[in-house]
């Protein structure tokens, strides 16, 4: 795992269960791989969790938070696929579809 500074991650449908042996939204991990489609300006977790929802083909997702020192703040990820957990990230939030009960 590595570390690399303030991101959240989550899966689309994790919201309140335990999937993977994780949260939904993940917090500080990141779904890494499998990005389909890059939003900006994203409000939140449950925003981008939306944006998945409303995509067929969107299994999971991740989200940087606003506080991240990165360029890419406010961004959400759509992936098609549910790629490992396998990055420790401040300010990312991860989930599946749906997790965040969208």
């Amino acid at each position: 795992r590595r570390v690399h500074g303030h991101i959240q991650s989550g899966t689309v449908g994790c919201s309140g269960v335990q999937t993977n042996q994780w949260k939904c939204p993940a917090l500080y991990l990141d779904y890494s791989g499998s990005d389909n489609r890059v939003v900006r300006d994203v409000s939140g977790p449950r925003a981008c969790d939306s944006l998945c929802v409303a995509d067929i083909k969107c299994e999971s997702w991740a989200w940087i938070a606003t506080a991240s020192p990165r360029s890419d703040r406010k961004t959400c990820y759509i992936k098609y696929g549910v790629p490992e957990l396998n990055q420790v990230i401040d300010h990312i939030q991860s989930g599946t579809v749906g997790c965040s009960g969208v």
